[in-house]
């Protein structure tokens, strides 16, 4: 029988709206002074208590409601109680104490706020004996893994009576015979440690936990806490020092590589740019397949949101991968849940504790593309200052010559992709003030980030304020009230396509091109561009001239009551609410390219778009929790949810400017404007119930049925079921123990579901421009009814998965691998078709298609050293998956999912997403390419096109890997974690483009002749014609890098990647340092992230294109210069009082 650790569980927490700051200053005053008052006045609490041969956990209970003390035993130590009769009016807790543990074969410590439970064997304390006189006092401190203090632990001299236990911090001081004393370290679900005291006077330990003899608990749907190996289907669970130790501003980017089955991908290096992430792969082709973020139990809005999250605020995150983990949640969850639990102050074991972090990093370039320094701006050869190619001479062979401006310029080599970049900073502080005692626990904190990006005059700040707090209102009715206030400000340029990217320039710039030393305006007129390119911006005049500017103001809010009604069954209920209001504005200065690029400057623009976000959320249910026989128990609940999702976008815009240096909607000549509004509510009924025999089989049943607003009328109401079941192996087979110290199977199967998109209830109406007519025209306003239909048979996406895996530990649990195989089909794909005429639209709205999801993960943990001082442990996370397109509607093989610079699809019999486009022609039997030998086309030579579009690669990997290291040494604990992915394909817009223009590396060995390896031939009436091997020499030329250009194949880079991705190293400072300082724990601790990493690609493999008009929500290995990813080094302290 396993052990169980308990501790009295606490309470939540949440952040404040900025509205109520002045209010929450004097009430978080007043709350601390009553909260002070009240944790004096419980030791002198008076209290009642009357029972008949009661159970001993039943009065155990019965105590901590009456007292607020917590209680420390151990499962099998209480199997030996005695029914307990008492009866005490009005008494002090220790006469409680007294009463109750008088006949029982044990015995109690009353530490503080605690009271342990202990065997009258291992007496705490006696007088020592008197032949064996102390002569050496030590003082000390014993703490956990993380550095908290622990109290209540058992101290022991060896081979004698000398004993004592620490303080509620902690700390301890004992009586020793002399220096060779062996200290004896023991506590309840912790690995004890023997300590030999030596000459120090000062001690410090730290415990381990014993995975033996303690269930990890962790949050699974609701916020409801369940025992891990309970648990049917497959979750992981992370800390939030995990998440914030490198000092990432971003909760996303702390999570990458920490969790299997789990892609982050950051789209971009710019401030504020939140991550992409997927869990196993995807399963919609046209919807969203971003998870549902839910926290403090309150499910949240997420997508680029995410961002407003203070990581620093995070206690732990665990990820519901699967339908069966997520299937409460409904149809918001059909792509797993990200379930988020902040601090609460229940750590703060009834003392005020105020606790600080502060990190400052610097930022920079963390990758950039490989680019040649050798030739000139210019053609053939031949110097031209006005080229917009690099195919000119060496720069080493050129004398003075004339430049843009038409001065004389000595030749140089300016690396102005490098020198565009500054060094950036992030600095995070966090202030918190805690407490906890019988009234309940809470937590007051703030927070502040500031980032400096890379890029010049790009910026972050966030502002974040929390409260969180749980309270006992009546004898069985307790309260928590979690709220989250964040101000986020960002400042950036917009990341688009082709020529209007803003950052082209940078890395398209000839190397002989002085960037940064030439001046990027006309002194006479400053929104005159000087850059030698006219279809494009000068880099520098667009950072000095134009500006994006965000400001989001977000609160989120839930109350939760919990009422008792038995000791067995309890009625809950929760309503919160996420609110967001962000203002943009997006100024391009007059003269801004490639309108603008005129003479006098022209054009400009200014966007002006304002969102307000609202989402309601309302929780019933009803849980029930019953040991029957302690042989049965019984977990079950039923409950309602309805959630209802307003919102609203107003955007207007100003064109052609009269003038510069006003972004105001009076400087435009043309203004349009535009707004929106969209609602969506879903009702739903569920019930779960969760029954385990014996701690050894566990059976677990779900359902939901949800009412879905945004589906046609009288097809909103649909089922979702799951089932599943867990079997402790080690338990029901005792003989494998041998092999096993712990071992469990888990099977499921389950269903969830996905909504259309908003408003495919109805057919609407768009504005119309008939024939060379401009509406609104002398006071008239021209509409035409919308092209798309709606099917009314419309139904949601519907995905089926199955679910099987174990958790096998080997060698005491020093050897840890969790194993999960997972296979879904995605039915039901909604798409928009295109339709006959003759219905009188032109596409319709539909289900058809379905997608087959499948893969593998595997959690790997290993403890390979562990002794009295150090310990390393070695975590591996490791994923590989395929989603691979089944059926298509009708007959169709292929659909369009983003196009622009290339084109991603959905093709039946493919895994998904591909790559379609133009190809090197390969000979069908070695499946080498094709040199053109026919020495009369232009081509001769090069490589054939095949001009056919079609599947060339997808950009999902064959797996991905991730390694963390944790060594720990004393006071000091170092973390290395380096992530490995191997396969999938990256479209690089940046190598097609630079290739051509002869910047890109590859084209440094121009002047050389060389045979390509591959095969020479023809093309003729259609048909390959293969002569043989190519001996053909050629050059790598502009004429050879022209044919690639339009060859989709020749861009697409191997995605694979070895990248550094955390580095931090930790230093606990000794108690004794600081014991005077009034700080009950320190620490300094250094960060590095984005180290290096080393992989094929032109540019970061990790980037995806995520705005402008070639983005797309589903694109994946898309990249058209989007700022790459930083790497940091960074320091920081934290302190807690």
């Amino acid at each position: 029988m396993n052990k169980k650790f308990h501790f009295k569980s606490g309470w939540r927490q949440t952040p404040l709206s900025l509205k109520l700051l002045l209010r929450m200053k004097l009430s978080a005053l007043l709350l601390m002074i009553v909260c002070i008052q009240v944790s004096g006045s419980a030791l002198s609490q008076k209290i009642t208590l009357s029972v008949e041969k009661a159970p001993m956990q039943q009065v155990i209970k019965m105590i901590k409601k009456r007292s607020g003390y917590q209680f420390i035993y151990n499962d099998e130590l209480l199997k030996q109680a005695k029914p307990v009769t008492m009866n005490v009016t009005g008494g002090s807790i220790e006469d409680v104490l007294e009463e109750c543990f008088r006949q029982q074969p044990f015995t109690y410590e009353l530490v503080d706020k605690t009271i342990v439970v202990k065997p009258k064997t291992a007496a705490p304390k006696v007088d020592p004996p008197a032949t064996e006189a102390p002569k050496k006092v030590v003082n000390g401190r014993v703490t956990d893994e993380k550095g908290e203090g622990l109290p209540g632990v058992s101290i022991r001299v060896k081979n004698t009576q000398i004993g004592t236990l620490t303080d509620v911090e902690g700390g301890f001081n004992i009586e020793v015979p002399d220096k060779d004393a062996v200290l004896t370290f023991s506590f309840v679900g912790y690995i004890s440690k023997d300590v030999t005291v030596g000459a120090e006077s000062f001690v410090e330990v730290k415990l381990a936990i014993d995975a033996k003899t303690f269930d990890e608990v962790v949050v699974t749907a609701f916020g409801i806490k369940k025992v891990q190996k309970s648990l049917t289907y497959s979750t992981q669970q992370i800390t939030g020092q995990a998440v914030s130790g490198a000092g990432n501003p971003n909760v996303l980017g702390g999570l990458q590589g920490k969790v299997a089955g789990v892609t982050v991908s950051l789209n971009s290096g710019m401030p504020g740019k939140s991550p992409g992430i997927r869990i196993r792969g995807s399963r919609s082709l046209s919807g969203n397949n971003a998870p549902l973020y839910v926290i403090d139990g309150l499910p949240i809005s997420g997508g680029d949101r995410v961002i407003d999250l203070n990581p620093n605020d995070i206690e732990t995150m665990n990820v519901l991968k699967g339908p069966a983990a997520s299937a409460l949640y409904g149809l918001r969850a059909s792509n797993g849940v990200v379930v988020i639990t902040t601090k609460n102050g229940s750590a703060s074991n009834g003392k005020p504790t105020v606790s600080f972090d502060t990190h400052f990093s610097v930022d920079q370039i963390g990758m950039l593309p490989d680019l040649q320094m050798e030739f000139a701006q210019g053609d053939n050869g031949v110097f031209n200052p006005n080229s917009i190619f690099t195919w000119g001479p060496r720069i080493s062979t050129m004398s003075t010559y004339t430049n843009q401006l038409g001065q004389q310029e000595e030749p140089a080599v300016y690396d102005n992709d490098k020198a565009f970049f500054q060094n950036g900073y992030t600095m995070n502080s966090n202030l918190s003030f805690s407490n906890s005692g019988d009234y309940g626990n809470f937590m007051i904190g703030i927070g502040r980030n500031d980032q400096k990006g890379i890029v010049p005059n790009s910026s972050m700040s966030r502002n974040n304020i929390k409260f969180n707090g749980d309270l006992k209102l009546l004898k069985n009715l307790t309260t928590s009230i979690s709220f989250n206030y964040s101000d986020l400000k960002v400042d950036d340029f917009p990341e688009l396509g082709g020529n209007d990217n803003i950052f082209r320039g940078v890395t398209e710039t000839p190397p002989s091109y002085n960037l940064a030393g030439k001046p990027y305006a006309d002194p006479s007129d400053p929104y005159q561009q000087i850059f030698y390119r006219v279809s494009q911006n000068n880099p520098y005049w667009v950072i000095n001239n134009t500006f994006r500017n965000e400001n989001t103001k977000r609160t989120m809010g839930n109350i939760l009551l919990n009422y008792k009604v038995t000791p067995d069954l309890a009625l809950n209920y929760r309503v919160g609410v996420d609110h967001y209001t962000t203002i943009s504005d997006d100024y391009r200065e007059l003269g801004f390219a490639t309108r603008g690029r005129t003479n006098p400057p022209s054009g400009g623009d200014l966007y002006m778009n304002t969102k307000f976000s609202n989402q309601l959320n309302s929780n019933l249910f009803v849980n029930y929790n019953k040991v029957i026989n302690k042989v049965w128990n019984i977990d079950a609940i039923i409950g309602n949810e309805v959630y209802d999702s307003n919102y609203r976008g107003v955007n207007t815009t100003g064109s052609n400017l009269v003038v510069g240096n006003w972004p105001n909607l009076a400087n435009a000549t043309l203004i349009t404007g535009s707004n929106s509004t969209s609602r969506q509510r879903i009702v739903g009924f569920y019930s779960n119930i969760n029954i385990g025999w014996n701690d050894k089989i566990y059976l677990n049943a779900s359902g939901r049925n949800d009412i879905v607003s945004n589906m046609p009328t009288g097809n909103r109401s649909f089922f979702y079921p799951s089932i599943g079941a867990s079997a402790i192996v080690t338990e029901l087979l005792p003989q494998t123990k041998a092999v096993f110290s712990f071992a469990k199977l888990r099977a499921t199967l389950a269903e969830v579901g996905q909504a259309g998109p908003i408003y495919v209830n109805g057919r609407g109406f768009t504005t119309n421009r008939p024939g060379s007519f401009v509406f609104p025209y002398q006071g008239l306003v021209s509409w035409t009814q919308s092209a798309t239909r709606i099917n009314p048979g419309l139904v949601p996406e519907n995905t089926r998965t199955f679910e099987i895996g174990g958790d096998f530990r080997f060698f005491n649990d020093r050897v840890t691998v969790d194993y999960t195989y997972f296979d879904g089909k995605s039915d039901g794909q909604i798409f928009n078709v295109p339709v006959a005429i003759t219905t009188g639209a032109s596409n319709e709205i539909r289900n058809g298609g379905k997608i087959r999801n499948n893969g593998h993960e595997v959690v790997l943990s290993l403890i390979p050293i562990q002794s009295k001082d150090f310990k390393w442990e070695f975590n591996t996370n490791f994923t590989t998956y395929k989603s691979k397109v089944l059926e298509l509607y009708g007959g169709t093989q292929r659909v369009n999912i983003s196009s622009g610079v290339v084109t991603l699809v959905a093709e039946v019999g493919s895994v998904y997403p591909q790559f379609v486009g133009t190809s090197y022609l390969r000979d069908p039997e070695s499946n080498q390419i094709v040199y053109q030998s026919d020495q009369t086309k232009v081509d001769y030579g090069l490589p054939i096109i095949n001009n056919t579009q079609k599947v060339i690669g997808t950009p999902t990997p064959d797996f991905e890997m991730s390694f963390i290291n944790n060594l720990s040494f004393k006071g000091f604990r170092l973390t290395a974690q380096v992530d490995w992915r191997k396969g999938g394909l990256i479209y690089n817009h940046s190598l097609n483009e630079s290739r051509r223009r002869g910047l890109a590396g590859d084209t440094r060995d121009r002047e050389t002749e060389f045979v390509p390896e591959g095969k020479k031939g023809t093309v003729a009436n259609g048909a390959v014609e293969i002569v043989g091997d190519n001996d053909i020499l050629i050059k790598k030329d502009v004429n050879y890098f022209n044919r690639l250009w339009p060859n989709t194949e020749a861009s697409l880079s191997d995605a694979s990647f070895i990248r550094f991705r955390e580095l931090g190293l930790n230093y606990n400072l000794p108690s004794k340092w600081i014991k005077n300082l009034k700080i009950s724990n320190a620490s300094i601790y250094f960060t590095g992230r984005n180290l290096f990493i080393i992989t094929k690609a032109f540019t970061d493999p990790e980037v995806n294109i995520s705005e402008g008009s070639y983005a797309n929500p589903n694109s994946q290995g898309i990249e058209v210069s989007q700022i790459p990813q930083t790497k940091s080094y960074g320091a920081g302290i934290r302190l807690k009082f």
